[in-house]
């Protein structure tokens, strides 16, 4: 009998992971290393692909840290490396398929990390969500994209639920943790929910300042609100092309030498948690706890492929047949290209604060956002945007309520 046989252990550990029985499990780890999976290389690749194609934004690393090979989907980190420590492993920039530094024989090993910064949380006594997780051996690319999805959801509803409501918003005075409370304005004081930036009663909008706080603290909580990132894509939209070169200047210009993620440039690629599994509406199941902002739309461009016909049938009955019914018909419908640029952020919202709503069943709905687009013209005019408020408005009015009733009729 062979003792600590290593493809045995990696054959136990897929039987672990996925069910499989052992002739199975031995057959498909058999397969997965004839192709040449041992390679991290081209594990990192197919990780990338099978992130890309379930709909998550993944940037790759291409240089070697710390021994291994890193891609980041959505707020996941991963590393492969190799399973065995090597001591001639010295610089940590040593490639995990050099086999001058590394046994080529040894197993690959898949490390996980979500946030980007995983540290102790002084209101919740220990690391928030997932801090060097190594994943099952063994598996494939598509095996290990479940784990991280499962691994991920799971780590986000126990920070939710242990997560403490200490603080208020002081627009709408609902309950938050203080660390899901953004200032939004040039006053660092006033603090305010993902709900009330708009709100037209705050003045002097800040957006630099605002995109700012939503990078870091996507690097370092897990358990955000979800509505801030439809936040992130409103301010995104209505800055248009190049906004994110312009964050990167003006906050080096203030000391902040940070790279602004690339959904400031292209607003598709915001990261938008979905609903927990079990309260997922059909039409988002076959993602997974979230996805980035452009496969939703054209997931939903799919399924719905007369969203936009019916938003512009919406718009005429409430425009033109009744508020502006005696002015020149249709001299205020929104302009094609304004359609077009605010309708993701519509779509985020609706989406977003679903899930922040499913995911708080104990406090107010966030759909008072509806009421809470006001000061959309100080945005435009901070933003240096040529948008028109009125416009922006009703694109943002209407759509949120179209697509939101869509999910909650979607059953």
């Amino acid at each position: 009998m062979t003792v600590n046989d290593p493809f045995k252990t990696r054959v136990r550990a897929r039987m672990s992971a996925t069910g499989e029985n052992y002739m199975t499990a031995a057959r498909a780890l058999r397969a997965i290393e004839a192709q040449g999976q041992l390679s991290a290389s081209r594990l990192q690749a197919e990780l990338a692909e099978v992130f890309r194609v379930a709909g998550w934004p993944v940037e790759v690393e291409p240089n070697p840290e710390a021994g291994g090979l890193r891609l980041y989907a959505g707020p996941a980190t991963l590393q492969v490396g190799r399973a065995a420590q090597s001591h001639r492993a010295r610089r940590g920039d040593e490639h995990p398929d050099d086999p001058s530094v590394f046994d080529l024989d040894s197993p690959l090993e898949v490390a996980l990390w979500a946030p980007l910064t995983a540290d102790v949380v002084d209101h919740l006594g220990r690391v928030a969500g997932i801090d060097g997780e190594i994943l099952p051996s063994g598996l494939s690319a598509l095996d290990l994209l479940k784990q991280v999805d499962t691994a991920v959801a799971a780590a986000r509803a126990r920070d939710l639920a242990d997560t403490p409501t200490d603080d208020e918003c002081m627009v709408c005075g609902d309950a938050y943790h203080s660390s899901a409370l953004l200032p939004s304005t040039s006053s660092k004081e006033i603090m305010v929910c993902p709900c009330c930036v708009f709100d037209g009663d705050l003045l002097n909008p800040y957006p630099a300042r605002l995109a700012l706080h939503l990078d870091r603290t996507r690097d370092e909580d897990l358990a955000l609100p979800a509505g801030w990132a439809a936040v992130g894509t409103l301010v995104a939209c209505l800055a248009g092309p190049g906004f994110g070169d312009r964050l990167r200047r003006m906050w080096w210009d203030n000391g902040a030498t940070f790279l602004p993620y690339t959904h400031w440039n292209t607003p598709s690629d915001m990261w938008i948690w979905l609903p927990p599994a079990d309260l997922r509406p059909p039409v988002l199941a076959g993602f997974g706890c979230g996805a980035r902002l452009g496969s939703i739309i054209a997931h939903f461009d799919h399924v719905h492929p007369n969203l936009r016909e019916t938003y512009r049938a919406l718009e005429r009955d409430e425009l033109v047949v009744e508020e502006y019914a005696d002015d020149e018909p249709y001299t205020w419908l929104v302009p094609e290209e304004t359609l077009e640029r605010v309708w993701p952020a519509a779509v985020a919202f609706a989406i977003a604060l679903t899930t922040q709503q499913r995911e708080r069943p104990n406090h107010r709905d966030p759909w008072h956002v509806l009421y809470s687009f006001e000061s959309v013209g100080d945005w435009l005019q901070a933003l240096d945007s040529d948008l028109e408020s009125f416009h922006v408005q009703e694109v943002l009015g209407t759509g949120i309520h179209l697509v939101r009733d869509l999910l909650d009729n979607d059953v």
